[in-house]
C-alpha cells in the first residue's frame, strides 16, 4: 500500500489509519511492520568495581570483588523485559599452596614406584552473591514498578454522535411481533406507526452566556438547567479522567427526542387497521402510542465486527424521568447488521431534481408515496434554467402542492 493514498500514520500517536476501504472489505489480512525507537536512545549506565587480594603468608593468598551497575531508565514508564538494573555482586576467593613429605613417602610404599619429585597440595575456592535491584526512577511508593501495558490504544472508538451520516430509518424488517407493517411494499400501512423522531446536537453558544447566545435563553436560566438539555461536563460521568487546558469541558451530546403520540414522517395513518395500527384521535394524535416507533439509521464501513474485534456499543443515556418518577418509559433497540436504505419500501430512489424540464410529469412513474423518476438523474442540482425550478422544486414526492392534495 501506498502511504498518503492507501493509508496514514500519525506519528506523534503511533497509529495507522486505512484510507482504502477496498482493501477493508477485501478481508485480506493486513501486515503492519514497526520498529520502536526507544531500542536507539542513549542511556547512562554506571558501572564500578574494587578487587584486592591478600597474602597471608607464602603459602595462602586471600582476595575479594566488589561490582556495582546501575542503568537510568529511559523514561519512567517501564515496559516488562526492558526493565533497567541496580546490581551488586561481592565475591571472596582464596588459594593455599603447599609441600607434603608424607605424601611422597606415601607414594614410594607403593611396589616398583619411586618418585624423586616433590608432592604438593593445591586448594582454591571461589564464593560470589549477586544482589538484584532496580534504580529509583522505576519506584513507586518506594516499590519498583512494571508496566504490563499502558492500554492507551487498546480500544479503538467509532464515534456514532455525527449529525450528518445518521438519517430517518426505514422500518426494521423479521421482527413481526414489533413492526407488523414491514411486510408492506409499495403501500402507505409501510409507514403507519411511525412517531415523531427528532435527532440534533445543542450549539454550546447556548450555554455559553455571551453576546452570541439568545436573549431569551439568557434571561431564563431553567432553559440551560433542564435535565434534558443541560450542558454536561466530562467529570461528571468520568470523574477521575485527567483534562489538559486544550481539552474541552463538556460532552458533545447527541440528543434524540421521542414524541411517542404525534405523526412521525410518511405517517398517513388515519383509521385503525386492525393487526397493524391504531388510528388516530380527534386531535390528530396517534392511539395508543406504546405500539408505534421512531427510528434512526447510519451506515457504518467496518461489516465485519468479529475480524475487526468490535466487541460492544458503549453508551450513555440520561434518565428522561428523574423529574417525573411515576412516569413509565419505552425500549431502546440497536439493530446491527444488513438494515435496508429504502426508508419507503417500493423499490424506487427519489430524487429532490428527478423531474426532467423537457418531458415534464411524462417521465416519472408513480409509486404509493408519489412520483418518481424512470431515469435516474446525472447530476444532484437544480436545472439552472429559472422555468424548471417549480417543476423541480417540490420535495421528494415530486408533487406541487395540488398533486398532494389530490
Amino acid at each position: 500500500m501506498v502511504e498518503n493514498q492507501d493509508y496514514t500514520v500519525d506519528y506523534t500517536l503511533g497509529r495507522i489509519k486505512i484510507l482504502n476501504e477496498g482493501i477493508l472489505n477485501s478481508g485480506v489480512p493486513i501486515q503492519v511492520n514497526f520498529e520502536n525507537n526507544t531500542l536507539f536512545n542513549v542511556q547512562t549506565k554506571t558501572f564500578w568495581g574494587a578487587t584486592f587480594d591478600h597474602k597471608v603468608n607464602k603459602n595462602l593468598n586471600v582476595g575479594g570483588s566488589l561490582l556495582h551497575l546501575t542503568e537510568r531508565p529511559l523514561t519512567q514508564k517501564v515496559n516488562i523485559g526492558d526493565e533497567p538494573i541496580s546490581n551488586t555482586i561481592w565475591g571472596l576467593n582464596s588459594n593455599y599452596q603447599n609441600e607434603m613429605p608424607a605424601l611422597t613417602r606415601f607414594v614410594d610404599a607403593i611396589p616398583f614406584i619411586d618418585t624423586k619429585e616433590t608432592s604438593q597440595i593445591t586448594a582454591q575456592g571461589e564464593f560470589a552473591h549477586l544482589i538484584p535491584g532496580s534504580p529509583k526512577g522505576i519506584k513507586i511508593d518506594g516499590s519498583e514498578t512494571t508496566y504490563i501495558d499502558d492500554f492507551e490504544s487498546a480500544q479503538t472508538t467509532i464515534d456514532l454522535r455525527g449529525l450528518s451520516n445518521w438519517q430517518l430509518a426505514s422500518v426494521p424488517g423479521n421482527q413481526p411481533d414489533l413492526f407488523p407493517e414491514a411486510s408492506y411494499n409499495n403501500d402507505v400501512v409501510y409507514g403507519f406507526n411511525r412517531a415523531k423522531l427528532a435527532w440534533y446536537i445543542i450549539d454550546p453558544i447556548f450555554y455559553n452566556n455571551n453576546s452570541q447566545t439568545p436573549q431569551n435563553i439568557r434571561d431564563q436560566k431553567s432553559i440551560t438547567s433542564d435535565q434534558r438539555q443541560r450542558i454536561v461536563p466530562i467529570l461528571e460521568v468520568f470523574p477521575n479522567t485527567s483534562l489538559n487546558s486544550s481539552q474541552a469541558r463538556n460532552i458533545a451530546m447527541f440528543d434524540l427526542a421521542y414524541y411517542p403520540q404525534e405523526r412521525g414522517p410518511y405517517n398517513f395513518d388515519v383509521d385503525a387497521l386492525p393487526g397493524i395500527s391504531s388510528g388516530i384521535d380527534a386531535g390528530g394524535n396517534l392511539v395508543d402510542p406504546d405500539t408505534r416507533w421512531g427510528g434512526i439509521m447510519r451506515p457504518l464501513q467496518i461489516n465485519n465486527f468479529e475480524e475487526q474485534n468490535i466487541e460492544f456499543i458503549q453508551f450513555w443515556v440520561m434518565d428522561p424521568y428523574l423529574e417525573d418518577p411515576n412516569n413509565q418509559g419505552g425500549d431502546l433497540y440497536f439493530n446491527l447488521g444488513n438494515i435496508s436504505e429504502d426508508i419507503l419500501k417500493d423499490g424506487r430512489q427519489a430524487f429532490e431534481n428527478g423531474i426532467d424540464p423537457l418531458t415534464g410529469l411524462s417521465s416519472m412513474d408513480s409509486t404509493a408515496w408519489g412520483l418518481v423518476p424512470k431515469v435516474q438523474p446525472i447530476t444532484e442540482f437544480f436545472d439552472n434554467d429559472p422555468a424548471a425550478r417549480p417543476l423541480q422544486d417540490v420535495g421528494l414526492d415530486a408533487m406541487n402542492d395540488d398533486l398532494e392534495k389530490a
